[in-house]
């Protein structure tokens, strides 16, 4: 009987021993492929693993590791040996490895990656650290770099230089250089003049800084906070006036206003020079001296011109403070009426300034040939006008107008007598209120100053 309980319990025995026998690693992929239910790890307490193929992309090729968790009972998968799909992380993620990716990655807890890391996807994170040796203050070079497609060798970025010293960029994916700010639009180039560059709070420059042309040419003087001023403004403001006697160059000062111990409607005998030069000009003839007239311009005084017979003459020739390569001058004159051609204002033998029929005033220059340039004006009205001649070309500007010019070599002679208000037997009918004459070519900064100081004195425009 016992030995007939023996054999009936062998086959129940043989079944437990086969069934309880198998490892759980010996499960295969059919309980994955073509959605059929994962199977229960009921029975495996102390959990266990299986390789199993995904349904998609359903290749042998892409295999899954899943791991069976023995308290939760269910299958968790650990890793994707090819990845081809979009990866999220939730949690803290440690690489210890090189990591590529080529499609989205998405990290919303902390990745620490210990080796490298390339994405050619898309990169999700608010927030990337780079470290390079886990030290402080960082002693490796770290660089952000854009792959441009051919060779890293020319991959442009930016990075921080070992030692926590500055940002630097390279543009050929190695060297390092200072923010390079140029012309054009190279792809080399980090930055652009032609991008904006926007500075807030209190910024240093050291060093002394050069600028081919002034950076800012305010065009009216400010009217509200952080507006730019140009030095005539700032000048007014503190209380400090330009005085174009202290340009060297100056050698003719003819002012209206610093004729003394005249009344309105008296004879101008003399008018003095205060340039330093001592050329005054002057008339003995009764008959042929022009008035002193007050209070014509923004409140100063002119000399006034019958445009018949009147004129004043200086001692010496334009030669003895000009050259025939280089010359300035400036006028505040007003024309009352222009009867016909070249009636001076100022004569230095080949050299003149005249007003004529159009009307015009006009910058005369006989360099061999008899040159002219002429610029509209309306009578009665006061103008500035600026002429200078650099050898080559003569210039006209009325008031601060864009200036004119045509070409005129070297002055044939200025010998001749200096003569205000006249040539030969043509007359100046008008008022002139300054004439300053100046040995040399005044650059564009000094003409603009002297040009605003007499516009400041008598407010022509």
């Amino acid at each position: 009987m016992k030995f007939l309980n023996k054999l009936l319990l062998m086959p129940l025995l043989l079944f437990l021993v086969f069934f309880f026998g198998r490892s759980p690693c010996l499960a295969t992929c059919d309980f994955f492929q073509n959605n059929n239910p994962a199977p229960t790890c009921t029975t495996m307490t102390n959990g266990g693993k299986m390789w199993c193929d995904t349904t998609a992309p359903g290749s042998a090729t892409d295999p899954v590791l899943k791991v069976c968790d023995g308290t939760s009972q269910t299958w968790n998968q650990v890793e994707l040996t090819s990845r081809t799909l979009n990866t999220t992380f939730d949690g803290t993620v440690t690489h210890n490895g090189a990591v590529t990716n080529s499609s989205t990655v998405t990290t919303s807890g902390t990745e620490t990656i210990s080796g490298g890391l390339t994405i050619s996807g898309t990169f999700n994170d608010a927030n990337l650290t780079l470290d390079g040796d886990n030290a402080s203050p960082e002693a490796t070079t770290l660089c952000y770099k854009v792959n441009r497609g051919s060779t890293s060798a020319n991959d442009p970025g930016v990075c921080w230089k070992g030692g926590n010293t500055a940002w630097q960029v390279t543009t050929d994916g190695s060297t390092l250089g200072n923010l390079e700010i140029a012309a054009g639009s190279s792809a080399n180039h980090a930055v652009r003049h032609d991008q904006v560059c926007l500075l807030t709070g209190d910024q240093t420059i050291a060093g002394i800084k050069t600028f081919s042309s002034f950076p800012v040419t305010p065009s009216s003087d400010p009217t509200t906070n952080f507006q730019v001023a140009n030095k005539a403004y700032v000048d007014t403001q503190l209380g400090v006036s330009f005085n174009p006697k202290n340009l060297d160059s100056l050698s003719l000062l003819l002012a209206a206003d610093a004729i003394t111990g005249l009344s309105d409607n008296d004879s101008v005998t003399t008018w003095n020079d205060t340039s330093g030069a001592a050329e005054n000009v002057s008339q003995s003839t009764a008959g042929l001296k022009p008035l002193y007239k007050t209070n014509i311009l923004n409140g100063k005084p002119v000399v006034r011109f019958d445009g018949s017979d009147d004129y004043l003459q200086a001692g010496s020739a334009l030669s003895a403070f000009a050259t025939a390569s280089a010359k300035t001058i400036f006028v505040v004159f007003k024309a009352t009426s222009v009867g016909g051609p070249d009636h001076n204002i100022f004569e230095g033998g080949d050299w003149r300034i005249q007003v004529a029929t159009g009307p015009v005033v006009r910058q005369y220059n006989n360099d061999g040939a008899f040159d002219t340039l002429d610029t509209s004006i309306s009578t009665g009205t006061f103008y500035i006008f600026t002429g200078w001649h650099d050898g080559t070309n003569i210039y006209n500007q009325l008031n601060a107008n864009s200036a004119t010019s045509t070409a005129s070599g070297a002055t044939s002679s200025l010998t001749t007598t200096v003569q205000i208000g006249k040539f030969g037997v043509r007359y100046f009918d008008g008022d002139v209120a300054e004439v300053l004459v100046f040995n040399g070519v005044l650059n564009a900064a000094a003409r603009g100053r002297v040009r605003d100081y007499l516009n400041k004195k008598y407010s022509v425009y």
